[in-house]
């Protein structure tokens, strides 16, 4: 990578610059409408409960903190993430809060994922996403032998990936899992690894994968009855499909669903999509399709425009990341994958993952600081305007 010959080396601090205003209004339209579809699928339980914005009020406080956090880190250069004691600091939290949670987690569902901390559930394998994103984009700046010989590429890359994999499926949380893995490896194929190396993990995660869906009866079960091989039947996905084709075109208006009068369990968290296509229909998935889609797209034009490898190897990353969540949450609701509890990006009810979303996300706004993405004006034979006015004169 002959582009990032210099991307070490210390500049001056980019607080000052602007940040990328569409893509901050896209992320702002995109967690007013996570706010409002939670109101929506929250408020006739919580009239049964006689309180109808407790839910709502919850996540607009989890909402305003995490605006917080982005805010202020916007202005933390993302340059002190690209250092050994940083990536090592997140890796060594995600170790221990990822093992304690298997013993100090309270079990829901015969499955510890959870630290509840009374005014929210934290959820450790969200900063697990974070730390593989800082872990990769440093370990692959500083070590560029990683990219090309087997022994680093496995130690630094591969072996950190496997623990906290490992530990995530203890919970047990195998999208989680995949998720992180994800956080691992699309970092890896953007930084410019092996092929074969990236080839060969693929096909021992996948051989991995395999050996736990046929160990492990309920995973089994869960594949058997996506494939139609099981005489069971999945609730919830029989529920969510329901909605959706309810919706229609233009859906039944926000408000208006059915399902959330307690048919689909965890309507205001996982299964959200199933919500917003029923009440908004057709365009309100499109609607959603079209913000994600967007803030990929500046987020790879902020990435493409920097000459810092870090910068530009956590921001693809993040990238990867949110796609591969997205995707798997609404495909999950549509019946185009086994279940799995995915929540999506930005939008799903939860505290931990708004606030650490909200986190990742800080380090690409202070990378839009520094780069340019307006084009140079030009004149009709194209040449600079600047040059033009010049000759001029």
């Amino acid at each position: 990578m002959g582009l990032f010959k210099n991307a070490n080396a210390k500049k001056k601090s980019n607080s000052k610059g602007q940040v990328d205003r569409p893509l901050i209004i896209a992320l702002g339209a995109l967690i007013a409408f996570g706010l409002a579809m939670v109101f929506s699928a929250t408020m006739y339980e919580s009239s049964l409960e006689g309180s109808l914005l407790t839910p709502f009020v919850r996540q607009a406080v989890y909402v305003a903190i995490g605006i917080v956090f982005m805010i202020f880190l916007s202005f933390f250069d993302y340059r002190r993430l690209n250092q050994y004691r940083v990536a090592g600091g997140l890796f060594f939290l995600s170790l221990v809060l990822l093992g304690l949670v298997l013993f100090l987690g309270p079990e829901y569902n015969g499955a510890r994922r959870w630290f509840d901390l009374g005014f929210v559930t934290f959820q450790p394998s969200e900063i697990a996403k974070f730390t593989a994103l800082v872990w990769t984009g440093t370990f692959l700046t500083h070590n560029p032998k990683m990219k090309t010989d087997l022994g680093p590429f496995l130690i630094l890359g591969i072996l950190p990936m496997v623990v906290l994999c490992v530990l995530t499926m203890i919970e047990p949380s195998l999208s989680s899992a995949i998720l992180i893995a994800i956080a691992f490896m699309g970092p890896l194929v953007i930084g410019g690894c092996k092929k074969t190396h990236l080839a060969g993990v693929t096909i021992a995660g996948l051989v991995g994968a395999i050996v736990m869906l046929i160990r492990t009866p309920w995973r089994l079960e869960r594949l058997l009855v996506f494939t139609g091989q099981s005489n069971t039947t999945e609730y919830q996905i029989i529920q969510s499909t329901m909605a959706i084709g309810a919706g229609g075109f233009w859906g039944k208006g926000l408000g208006n669903g059915t399902q959330k009068l307690l048919y689909l369990p965890e309507g205001h968290n996982d299964f959200i999509f199933a919500n917003i296509a029923e009440e908004l229909g057709f365009l309100g998935f499109v609607l959603v399709i079209a913000l994600y889609g967007y803030i990929a797209y500046r987020c790879f034009k902020i990435a493409l425009a920097t000459k810092n490898e870090f910068g530009f190897i956590y921001t693809t990353g993040f990238v990867i990341l949110i796609v591969a969540q997205v995707l798997m949450n609404i495909m999950v609701s549509c019946n185009s994958m086994p279940a799995t509890g995915v929540a999506l990006p930005f939008i799903s009810f939860g505290g931990s993952s708004f606030i650490i979303l909200s986190i990742m996300v800080s380090p690409i706004l202070n990378l839009s600081r520094e780069v340019n993405l307006e084009p140079k004006q030009q004149n009709v034979k194209g040449q600079p305007r600047r040059i033009q006015k010049r000759r001029v004169a």
